[in-house]
């Protein structure tokens, strides 16, 4: 069986989920102090290397990291990446 509701209840429900969809999206993202460095490093145009050499680790742990943030935020590059960082203030446009 299939269920029905009345028109109130569906519109409640839809309500529900479109708040909880918005608050999901609004929900700020928590990065690692190692994953807010290399977002630092980044805006300050270091390359993955560059990063591994000045926090002693490597290219592809670097990588591995940048992967891990463009995971948590749904997004592809370093370019999106750098403009969510500015939009939530953790760097300042000017660098």
């Amino acid at each position: 069986g299939e269920n029905y509701y009345g028109r109130d209840i569906s519109s409640l429900m839809y309500e529900i989920v479109a708040m909880k969809r918005k608050m999901d999206k609004e929900r700020p993202v928590l990065f690692s102090d190692r994953e807010a460095e290399i977002i630092r490093l980044s805006h300050e145009g270091l390359t993955a290397r560059e990063i591994g050499e000045r926090l002693y680790i490597s290219r592809r742990t670097v990588e591995t990291h940048k992967t891990h943030i463009f995971q948590k935020l749904g997004i592809n590059n370093t370019h999106e990446m750098l403009q969510y960082a500015i939009r939530c203030s953790l760097i300042s446009p000017d660098g």
